[in-house]
């Protein structure tokens, strides 16, 4: 559909009839909004408004690449804290033998 809309027997296709359109643009002449914005003023709104037209690129190769190095590390450092874990527990059970007959502080603890 073009910008300028098609009359249909007095009535626009956006639903506006043409006196209508008419008073709607004497008022938006009148009132002159485009000049009372005056865009942001803080430093905060300046930088997001410099943002508006950034493509975020989350579909970029380099991001994908990224995203796919981070799971690695991800999965690396879980795997080396499960071996640590399971080092540590070795350890203890190597200072704290396991004997025979349960040790009745043992049973105090739980």
């Amino acid at each position: 559909m073009s910008f300028k809309s098609k009359v249909k027997s007095g009535v626009t296709s956006r639903g506006w009839p043409p006196e209508r359109r008419r008073k709607q643009a004497e008022r938006l002449r009148a009132l002159k909004p485009w000049l009372k914005s005056t865009g942001p003023k803080t430093r905060t709104g300046k930088a997001r408004a410099a943002q508006n037209a950034f493509k975020h690129g989350g579909r970029a190769v380099v991001m994908r690449k990224l995203a796919h190095m981070l799971a690695l590390h991800h999965r690396l450092l879980r795997k080396i804290e499960a071996d640590m874990q399971k080092s540590e527990a070795s350890r203890l059970l190597s200072e704290f033998p396991l004997h025979s007959s349960p040790n009745p502080l043992f049973y105090r603890l739980l």
